[in-house]
């Protein structure tokens, strides 16, 4: 996974929020919940107005096992990510979850109930190794964004896991949403910030204005 160093984290440590909140909302759902049939993803209950399940129905788990592993990977990533940016953890959850749906609810999933935070997972991951690839420009981003590339595929040809096995069968296919959702959330922000760039470079300066002789001189 990720090398931690000196760089990597900062010497003052941000809480992760949205992390401790997501983490919070998993165990409320596992622990406080009597029926969690009530939560799975089911695309016969949303149909008929369960809306909530397309929240729900990611952060909740088929069993204690399948918890514990997407709680560990949530802590470590999560931590991680709202290291670089707390707003870009928030958007991996959000498109990551978004984009799943789309996928489940679409004709293609060939899947009617879901449940757990891997799939969501994947976009985080990929937005954390996108920021640490920004930030040192090595090579070990590249390369874990690549195996992890590679195990998806694995796992979609199998359909299976490679290194997890829970009472439910696992479904490949939310882990390449996943994935997708992350791409799409790089290409958003790359764009705003390049036009960003853009209307600041091309903004005119009035000379008579003050604040603006100001602020050319202030570098």
């Amino acid at each position: 996974m990720i090398k931690l160093t000196s760089t990597t984290l900062p010497a003052r440590l941000r809480v992760p929020v949205v992390t401790l909140a997501c983490v919070a909302l998993m165990l409320a759902l596992q622990y406080l919940v009597r029926d969690h049939s009530q939560f799975y993803f089911d695309q016969t209950a949303i149909s008929n107005g369960d809306y909530w399940r397309l929240l729900t129905g990611h952060f909740i788990h088929a069993d204690n096992a399948h918890l514990r592993w997407n709680l560990v990977a949530l802590l470590l990533l999560g931590l991680l990510l709202e290291q670089h940016s707390r707003t870009l953890m928030l958007a991996a959850l959000v498109g990551g979850v978004f984009v799943i749906d789309i996928w489940l609810l679409s004709p293609l999933a060939g899947v009617s109930r879901y449940c757990g935070l891997s799939g969501v997972l994947n976009s985080v991951l990929v937005l954390l190794l996108w920021q640490e690839w920004r930030r040192h420009k090595q090579w070990l981003p590249v390369l874990t964004g690549l195996l992890a590339l590679a195990k998806i595929v694995v796992e979609l040809t199998a359909q299976q896991s490679l290194f997890t096995h829970f009472s439910w069968p696992p479904y490949p296919p939310a882990h390449l949403a996943g994935s997708v959702a992350g791409l799409i959330l790089i290409a958003v922000v790359h764009h705003r910030s390049h036009v960003s760039r853009f209307t600041t470079s091309t903004s005119p300066t009035s000379p008579t204005s003050p604040t603006s002789h100001k602020q050319f001189h202030a570098n």
